[in-house]
């Protein structure tokens, strides 16, 4: 019986470990995206010089951790104690990884841009004044009209689509600590 009790603690103990290792990983990996995400903000706003070789490179960094690459970090059952996902995205999948995905080709598009306006941002890459941005509210992360399949954007639009896919997923799927 106590070998029993042994292997089941274990066993319980290896999944816990396990699951706080997937919510640091994913951690890491969003305070990544995040940081990528802050220096094209930079770049769009005039905060800081535009390269389009860093912008492509900060791009590529979200687009290598969004699709499979972040839902492969948010198995069955990983929440943890330190997590801030909420159940829903297990409950939703099918959701979560449309946000994931829409984020990846978005990603694609800003870095594709950058590469290939490496010295100057061009006036086919900045968002013109009416530019619609899909009707729904950044906070709620409903009604976003994400470009079609082959649809192209400007990159300053692929780039505030990126950020209103973030705001999306995390109203829909992530905890608020205060």
């Amino acid at each position: 019986m106590r070998a029993i009790l042994f292997v089941f603690l274990v066993l319980v103990a290896t999944a816990a470990a396990s699951a706080e290792g997937e919510v640091q990983q994913r951690q890491a990996m969003m305070k990544e995206i995040a940081e990528a995400m802050s220096q094209i903000d930079g770049m769009f706003r005039g905060q800081r010089p535009y390269d389009g070789l860093a912008l492509a490179t900060a791009a590529e960094t979200v687009r290598a951790r969004a699709g499979d690459a972040m839902l492969e970090l948010f198995p069955e059952a990983s929440a943890g104690n330190d997590s801030q996902a909420r159940p829903e995205i297990w409950e939703r999948p099918e959701e979560f990884a449309d946000l994931a995905g829409h984020l990846e080709r978005l990603a694609a598009m800003v870095a594709e841009a950058g590469r290939a306006n490496p010295d100057a941002s061009s006036d086919d890459m900045r968002m013109r004044p009416g530019t619609p941005m899909g009707g729904g509210s950044v906070l709620g992360g409903r009604g976003t009209a994400w470009p079609a399949e082959g649809e192209s954007v400007t990159a300053e639009h692929a780039f505030h689509l990126m950020m209103e896919t973030c705001a999306s997923c995390h109203s829909s799927f992530r905890l608020r600590r205060d």
